[in-house]
């Protein structure tokens, strides 16, 4: 779980087109990699991710293939989605700042369909 206490104000997301899919996309592809970008993130992200890299490291090999990602709602200025991976679903949230950096980035397991 990746979890970011900056509490400055943040643009609403799109509702319509979830411009914040294709960012989740590519950082979830950047953690599966092991190499996150740290210059898209706020400062107290970057700080967070960095410490729960050895978990994160770890864990997402164990998840297998990314196989979709589907919009649930947002709460909080934050999209929430639903990631399903070949071997287990999680939730994810994502929230961007007002200078388009990702300023909140949460995942949990899921239930399954």
């Amino acid at each position: 779980m990746l979890v970011s206490q900056n509490r400055e104000p943040v643009l609403a997301q799109d509702s319509a087109t979830h411009r914040s899919e294709a960012v989740l996309r590519s950082v979830i592809a950047e953690m599966m990699a092991g190499a996150p970008d740290f210059s898209r993130m706020d400062p107290a992200l970057q700080t967070a991710v960095r410490a729960q890299m050895p978990f994160t490291s770890a864990l997402f090999p164990k998840l297998g293939a990314l196989r979709s990602i589907d919009y649930m709602e947002t709460i909080n200025n934050a999209d929430v989605y639903r990631v399903e991976f070949e071997k287990a679903p999680t939730i994810w949230s994502i929230r961007i700042d007002e200078n388009g950096r990702i300023a909140g980035l949460r995942f949990q397991p899921a239930f399954p369909k």
